[in-house]
């Protein structure tokens, strides 16, 4: 993925990707429930530029803000 990242980067363009805080994302994929830390540290090492990070499937771990500021 890093050479995906640096290809899109030469043509002056950023690098996004997406995932969710959840166990899986909207769309029934494997999200970072459990491994934000781990995938954060992944995708900062392919030179990702954006996240969208959605909250779908998070397993009771969402609804206030003390939650969500300590996950």
């Amino acid at each position: 993925m890093a050479a995906v990242a640096d290809a899109i980067h030469a043509l002056g363009l950023g690098f996004g990707i997406y995932s969710d805080a959840g166990k899986y994302t909207c769309g029934g994929f494997a999200g970072s429930l459990g491994y934000e830390d781990v995938d954060a540290q992944t995708w900062a090492s392919w030179g990702v530029d954006y996240l969208k990070y959605d909250n779908c499937h998070n397993e009771g771990q969402a609804g206030n803000q003390l939650i969500s500021y300590n996950r």
